[in-house]
């Protein structure tokens, strides 16, 4: 991409999600109900499967990236060590944070006569709130773990005899 004077485009984050607030602002003006928002603020901790590496598992190709998880699946299972959340804590911080400020969001929605509205946002951050800090590894793990032992328990009856 290049601007008005043929300068190329190197869009970072806040890039993009500048655009998308002005873009859903545009939307709004055009009375189409459009809003843009950051995962963090809607509880979502988790990034979505890269588009590129989906769609080549999908067709079965293992890659790296791949590989090196299902090495990583592997080992956790064979230790019996769940994979750790390596940004929990910066996650639980940035959760606080935005937790605090829906707060004084709705103390203002309130005292302005917004009741209904500032319950709503109190609802919604209490779900935000509630919403766990699962990673893909952890997520594989559990269900792989989960797919194990229930195969296990299919495989050997009551009795205690495997079949």
């Amino acid at each position: 991409m290049h601007d008005e004077f043929g300068q190329r485009l190197n869009p970072r984050k806040n890039d993009l999600f500048e655009w998308r607030l002005r873009f859903a602002e545009k939307m709004r003006e055009q009375s189409v109900p459009c809003a843009a928002t950051r995962r963090q603020h809607r509880g979502v901790t988790r990034k979505g499967e890269n588009f590129v590496l989906h769609s080549m598992r999908k067709r079965g190709y293992a890659g790296n990236v791949h590989k090196e998880q299902a090495k990583a699946l592997i080992e956790a299972i064979k230790t019996g060590n769940r994979p750790a959340h390596i940004f929990l804590k910066e996650a639980v911080a940035t959760r606080s944070e935005i937790i605090s400020e829906y707060a004084k969001i709705v103390r203002e929605l309130y005292k302005s006569g917004h009741k209904t509205e500032a319950r709503l946002l109190s609802k919604f951050a209490k779900e935000v709130n509630e919403t766990g800090f699962t990673t893909q590894a952890q997520e594989r793990y559990d269900k792989t773990v989960s797919n194990l032992n229930h195969t296990l328990s299919n495989n050997i009856g009551r009795d205690g005899i495997e079949r």
